[in-house]
């Protein structure tokens, strides 16, 4: 938090009132130039010639916005399933039909996929989570990826590529947007798990001139926080943001070790095996709305995860995450739910 107050306190003395005024549409070109640098160098997310990036307050606004511009009724979008619902609720706003896609230890199964869009499936976007996926922790292989664009360009289709927890996971295998030869992906990235989620900071790489509307429909929302935009782009030109990234990387890799080996004592072969990221899916073998005053009255929350499924929706699952409580409390926790169910 002290380098946070030095950093407004610098940039209050240098901008004064023009830190406060409306920033215009796109975001502010201090903070796009330093956001460029960043993810090409600390992230190895390639921009191509033809591309912008566009500042969004935060990665769900962008995939809002995505939505508005890409989607329209009866369009399909394919998706992992389980997948994060407030990604897609806008998706379905716009009248967009889901359709998921399985995913285990290596990410979506693309296998399934390919079966699907040979019977004639035309989907207008395919979401996904490649990198730490929410809700279930998993990294899609890098094989996997490969094949992912490969039918991407066999089928002509678009991908967005959802990737805030990059810049906290362990030596994460390269992101879709970096090995995309053809341009078929557009990529959403967020400085709130780097940073602070209520900076709400986020930004959205794709083709130029879809840039430009991408860029007039965030002004209609009136842009992102000016005061936001400068303090994420001085952080990033002291070097805070770059400071941090290795510390992050071990801090919630270790919790989410401790997450897993709890729940292996505790709640053994109901989890996902999340390798990253703050979330992971358990059963636990009650209907997970009607169980959380339970948990609640044992001193645990947690989010039923219902929701996040798309084709089936099992009752009894619940997204467990670790971004808040310590290593101590992940481990009192998941054994104080495993005592809740058994009553």
């Amino acid at each position: 938090m002290r380098d946070f107050a030095e950093i407004f306190d610098e940039i209050v003395r240098e901008y004064g009132a023009r830190g406060f005024l409306y920033p215009g549409a796109g975001g502010l070109p201090v903070l796009v130039g330093e956001l460029r640098s960043y993810v090409s160098s600390d992230l190895g997310v390639s921009i191509r010639d033809h591309e912008d990036l566009v500042v969004v307050s935060g990665a769900q606004h962008g995939i809002k916005l995505l939505s508005q511009l890409l989607l329209g009724e009866r369009d399909i979008v394919i998706t992992e399933d389980p997948t994060f619902w407030e990604a897609i609720d806008p998706m379905r706003f716009q009248g967009a039909r889901l359709i998921g896609i399985p995913v285990d230890e290596e990410g979506m199964d693309t296998s399934r996929l390919e079966d699907l869009l040979r019977k004639g499936v035309k989907p207008r976007l395919i979401y996904v989570i490649p990198t730490c996926h929410n809700p279930c922790g998993y990294v899609m292989s890098i094989d996997r990826r490969r094949h992912l664009l490969e039918i991407a360009e066999k089928y002509d289709l678009t991908i967005l590529e959802d990737d805030p927890y990059r810049p906290i996971a362990q030596d994460p295998p390269p992101s879709l947007k970096s090995i995309d030869r053809d341009g078929r992906v557009i990529y959403v990235g967020s400085m709130s798990k780097v940073l602070a989620p209520g900076l709400r900071i986020g930004y959205v790489i794709l083709d130029r001139v879809l840039a430009i509307e991408l860029s007039k429909l965030e002004q209609h929302d009136f842009s992102t926080s000016t005061p936001m935009q400068l303090l994420v782009a001085r952080a990033l030109k002291k070097g805070l943001v770059r400071s941090l990234i290795p510390r992050l990387r071990r801090h919630y890799s270790e919790k989410i070790r401790i997450l897993v080996e709890s729940l292996e004592e505790h709640l053994p072969g109901s989890f996902t095996r999340a390798r990253c990221g703050f979330f992971t899916i358990v059963r636990l073998g009650v209907d997970a709305e009607k169980h959380l005053p339970r948990a609640i009255a044992s001193g645990v929350i947690y989010v039923p995860a219902k929701d996040f499924h798309i084709e089936k929706k099992p009752a009894d699952t619940a997204r467990i995450s670790i971004s808040m409580p310590s290593k101590e409390e992940i481990r009192e926790g998941v054994e104080r739910l495993a005592s809740s169910i058994r009553g």
